[in-house]
């Protein structure tokens, strides 16, 4: 009896988010490429896509990058479904999604597909009220006023 007690509150111990973030951006992105398919808008001209594309997919891996190596250096996952403790960002709260948010418009850039932007910005306000806000009153509740310390010292994106 005690077990299933123990393993209901740890299955409750968790943000509460709508869906994983990366399906998210990734549903913006499809839809994107959807919208595409039916009506195309092009971007920037046949070459000068993939220069610019993949300039800014590169600079996104030099966001995640970093950022992994956080989640390793405190022995934490990225996984936001996953209980957590201190996350030692020091620029944004949200490295992983602003990485994601980056990724999606260097693909946006490389496909030529301007409909991923606007995808994308419905994804962002998904994310924002259906991710990071669940997971900012989790960790006020879970951490408490470290986390309160830390979330007034840092903006959530940039």
């Amino acid at each position: 009896m005690t077990q299933a007690t123990d393993s209901s509150a740890s299955a409750k111990d968790i943000p509460g988010i709508i869906a994983p973030p990366p399906l998210i951006f990734l549903a913006g992105v499809i839809l994107g490429v959807v919208l595409d398919l039916i009506w195309p808008v092009v971007l920037l001209p046949d070459t000068a896509q993939y220069w610019a594309g993949g300039v800014v997919i590169a600079a996104s891996f030099a966001l995640v990058i970093p950022a992994f190596r956080s989640f390793r250096a405190v022995g934490e996952h990225p996984d936001p479904s996953r209980p957590i403790g201190s996350r030692p960002y020091r620029y944004t709260r949200n490295p992983m999604y602003l990485y994601m948010t980056v990724f999606a418009i260097g693909l946006a850039i490389v496909l030529d597909n301007a409909w991923v932007l606007p995808a994308l910005v419905t994804a962002l306000i998904v994310v924002n009220y259906f991710v990071i806000r669940r997971e900012e009153r989790y960790l006020e509740n879970k951490v408490g006023e470290e986390y309160l310390r830390f979330k007034f010292s840092v903006r959530r994106w940039l």
